[in-house]
């Protein structure tokens, strides 16, 4: 029975990759672990970064801080899970786990307490925070990993070898009260002894490990590891006990009691023979030694034993009254010992116990259950799926005021200060381009741009303005096409893809509990697209399960690190996670001159999506006015056509699209449909 769950506990951890990942980034919280990567980290800033010696104090003090963070976890449980599921399952024989976003943490904390050393930091700095590839012990777990069918099936035999053998021992037993009060002992000394391995491993390696940081870092990973061994420890020693104390209370005397009572002497007493003087002399000497060394530890035995000894006494009363009132019925004898009736209890019981010792031990949830302190900054829409949260969105995101050179600009702000703000839904252009000298050229042989969408999308003006530039660009390399957020023209604005989607790679390092949704209004093959979220390395973060709904809710994108779910307006197959936008998502119309003109009435995707997006915007092409979205974006305005539409189209707006984000009140509305209180606290 112990090594069966101890098989279990190692082969969970080993094989499941969600549990592996959840386990090594709970690791961080143990401040041995945290030592340990916090002197990784600071040794490589220093060797890519020599001149940084002489603060290394505050670098070293900084990196300790930001390790115990949840964005720290966040990144080092991607990045384990990234390792389980590539490398492992490639059957290599070198597991190495490197968390390169580190950095990005780093020098988001250091600018806080120095910005002259976070600009002193290296522009590509990546650093490896942990390796799990040398060492006998991981080439040891890699081949169990490799023969993991062949352990799998040796647990198994393992722990039903167990319970046949307990159920065998307490049936043959000469007087089957002892029978069952022995199976009770033997479950108790199982239960001991698998919990005794954490203590027991730590106190091992306190010896085995010279360097103190190496030995802190083995320790907790020690605990961390084999932390399911205390679940395992408990339902053994619970089953123990229920059964001990069923067939001690059948006895005259609980044996437990009995056994109590005559050792207690011996203990204490000396020996009357030199030798036996000798002896126990040497073991109290022992124990307290043990005690002065091991304070915490042996005031923790005998806690456990004090609690034993309560649980078996209370257990042993208790079903004392259970066997009179039964006696009462005829169900027992007490002159001939078990009857057939309790015995069924008592073996009902051990199958119930054990079947939920496997049933929570064994199974292999979807989603490993993980403390999550928020999502998208409040806690109560965690356990909401995303068709049940509304998300405060920007149209036209990439266009902003902040962008150089940038004509007809949506948004006062780049796309990392909207999600800083609160923006928690982009909807972005992507076109081809070539680049220029000073411009990027349109490609217009590209995918979907005619002119007569391109005039409907920035107008005639707009179109006569690109064209004026477009017959003034020179040096454009047309050999080298690339992937750019522009509106319409990319002659009138635009900006690198792979660049902008970095940074919000770098926000979502940055925000651990933000969830993201992007809507891309799409000019270009699914397959670039898909390379520049590579390229990006976005691509961890994107949420590639089903389709809702369901949908899965906020908690379990925040917990697995997949945060990110994109749509496609043009609904191209060929990569699964860019979904289909109007398979998914209803909407309103766009194209409103005037608040009078606003409407809630189906438009793409008609009424057979699970999402829903509000536009909401007064359309002036090809130059949005601030001073539109003072009216429109204000509290009662937008409130006002968000109720409107929900009551009207019966879903929640889980999309919110507005020009000028800062303008106005968008996320107080969002909050508010979200029933939530500026203060983070859900209203009724």
């Amino acid at each position: 029975m112990a090594l069966s769950a101890i098989g279990f506990t190692v082969g969970r951890t080993t094989f499941q990759s969600r549990i592996f990942s959840n386990r090594v980034a709970a690791s961080l919280e143990e401040p041995g672990v945290a030592a340990f990567v916090a002197d990784r980290i600071t040794n490589e800033v220093l060797r890519q970064s020599p001149d940084l010696t002489a603060v290394r104090p505050l670098i070293l003090v900084t990196v300790r801080e930001l390790v115990t963070l949840e964005a720290m976890a966040s990144l080092v449980r991607t990045a384990a899970r990234t390792a389980h599921e590539t490398v492992f399952s490639e059957g290599t024989r070198r597991v190495v786990m490197s968390v390169p976003d580190v950095g990005v943490l780093l020098r988001s904390a250091l600018e806080r307490v120095s910005p002259d050393i976070a600009a002193r930091l290296p522009d590509d700095f990546h650093t490896r925070v942990a390796s799990l590839g040398d060492g006998p012990f991981t080439r040891s777990i890699v081949t169990l990993w490799q023969l993991r069918n062949t352990a799998i099936v040796a647990f198994w035999s393992l722990l039903m070898l167990g319970i046949a053998l307990l159920v065998t021992g307490g049936w043959l037993a000469r007087d089957r009260r002892h029978g069952l009060v022995g199976v009770g002992v033997v479950l108790l000394g199982s239960s001991l002894a698998v919990v005794a391995l954490l203590p027991l491993g730590r106190l091992a390696l306190e010896n085995a490990v010279a360097d103190p940081l190496t030995r802190g870092a083995a320790q907790g990973l020690w605990r961390t590891g084999l932390s399911g061994l205390l679940g395992w420890g408990f339902l053994l020693g619970a089953t123990g006990i229920a059964l001990g104390a069923a067939g001690s209370s059948l006895l005259e005397d609980m044996p437990l009691t009995d056994w109590a009572r005559r050792m207690w002497p011996r203990l204490t007493t000396p020996p009357d023979s030199r030798t036996g003087r000798a002896v126990w002399g040497l073991g109290v000497a022992t124990a307290g030694a043990v005690m002065v060394w091991q304070p915490v530890e042996v005031l923790k035995g005998i806690t456990v034993v004090t609690g034993l000894v309560l649980a078996l006494s209370g257990g042993n009363q208790f079903f004392r009254v259970v066997l009179r009132s039964m006696a009462e019925t005829g169900a027992v004898s007490p002159t001939h010992g078990v009857g057939r009736s309790f015995l069924r209890v008592a073996i009902a019981m051990t199958v119930l116990i054990s079947g939920t010792a496997i049933f929570f031990m064994v199974r292999s949830p979807s989603v490993t259950p993980l403390t999550v302190a928020g999502c998208n900054g409040h806690r109560a829409l965690c356990d909401r799926p995303v068709n049940a949260v509304v998300f405060p969105g920007s149209h036209n995101a990439m266009s902003n005021a902040e962008i150089a050179d940038w004509m007809f600009p949506h948004h006062q702000s780049t796309i990392a200060n909207q999600l800083h703000h609160g923006v928690r839904a982009l909807l972005l252009d992507v076109h081809y381009g070539f680049p220029g000298a000073s411009r990027i050229k349109t490609d217009l042989g590209g995918m979907r741009p005619t002119m007569d969408v391109l005039e409907q999308v920035v107008g005639t003006e707009g179109v006569e303005a690109a064209m004026r530039i477009r017959e003034t660009l020179v040096g454009v390399d047309e050999g080298n096409r690339g992937l750019y957020l522009c509106h319409g023209f990319c002659e009138v604005g635009a900006y690198e893809l792979t660049a902008t989607l970095e940074e919000v790679r770098d926000f979502l390092v940055l925000r651990p509990d933000a969830v993201l949704v992007i809507v891309i209004e799409d000019y270009v093959m699914p397959e670039d697209l898909a390379a520049a979220f590579e390229d990006s390395r976005l691509i961890d973060f994107v949420y590639q399960g089903p389709s809702g709904p369901p949908w899965p809710s906020l908690a379990s994108l925040v917990s697995t690190g997949h945060r990110v779910v994109v749509f496609l307006e043009s609904g191209s197959p060929g990569v699964s996670w860019l979904r289909p936008a109007f398979e998914h998502i209803q909407e309103t119309p766009y194209h409103f001159e005037s608040p009078d003109d606003f409407s809630c009435r189906p438009h793409r995707g008609e009424t057979a999506g699970s999402l829903f997006q509000i536009n909401h915007w007064i359309e002036t092409t090809p130059a949005p006015r601030p001073s539109n979205a003072e009216v429109v974006n204000a509290f009662e305005a937008l409130m006002g056509r968000a109720q409107q539409c929900r009551d009207e189209r019966g879903m929640l707006p889980n999309i919110l699209a507005v020009d000028f984000y800062r303008t106005g009140d968008l996320l107080r509305v969002a909050d508010a449909l979200n029933g939530i209180a500026r203060n983070g606290a859900p209203t009724n």
